[in-house]
């Protein structure tokens, strides 16, 4: 699929539209199915991000990759399987082909990143209570402000041909190779 948009004008705008559109339905579906592994792992990538955490040592730009990884745990947890696929496929698209202006100050990342780090608190602490509408809210909330941030930051897809070779294989998604045959 990425493939595909490569010879498409996809611009970073048609990409966030999409993503406001989907992930808060992707949230709120996955939060009955939430365990306590997929909470302690929220809570995980939280912490890599969070400028007041130990853990947060991260590199800017790994930072940015851990709050997709919040994403793509939510997604799992969705039972739906089209949405599931339709949101993992805008986060590895926006690993792999989003990138930034040179002129984007640090301070620009770090505030985009203190906005996540509090955006996933709020929705882990209502995912928690089983509280989906809320969830739902704050999701989309969380990629209107998002979507400013980008937006601000410059950012832009950068067309390239994505190789499967580059694709992170995922547990819970794809089967091992053995399985294949």
């Amino acid at each position: 699929m990425q493939n595909y948009l490569f010879f498409k004008d996809v611009g970073i705008a048609d990409v966030y539209t999409v993503r406001r559109l989907l992930e808060p339905e992707l949230a709120a579906g996955a939060v009955p199915h939430l365990t306590e592994d997929d909470f302690k792992a929220l809570e995980r990538t939280i912490d890599l991000c969070d400028p007041a955490s130990a853990a947060a040592a991260t590199p800017l730009l790994d930072q940015r990759q851990e709050d997709l990884t919040f994403h793509d745990i939510l997604a799992a947890a969705n039972p739906n399987p089209m949405l599931r696929f339709s949101c993992e496929l805008i986060n590895e698209m926006i690993r792999q082909l989003v990138v930034f202006g040179n002129d984007t100050p640090a301070c620009e990342h770090e505030k985009f990143g203190e906005a996540n780090v509090k955006f996933h608190k709020h929705i882990v602490e209502a995912a928690r209570q089983r509280d989906a509408e809320t969830v739902r809210a704050l999701m989309s909330a969380h990629m209107e402000e998002c979507t400013h941030y980008v937006t601000r930051m410059n950012g832009r897809v950068h067309g390239r041909l994505v190789l499967d070779s580059e694709m992170p294989r995922r547990s819970r998604m794809l089967p091992a190779d053995d399985d294949l045959e």
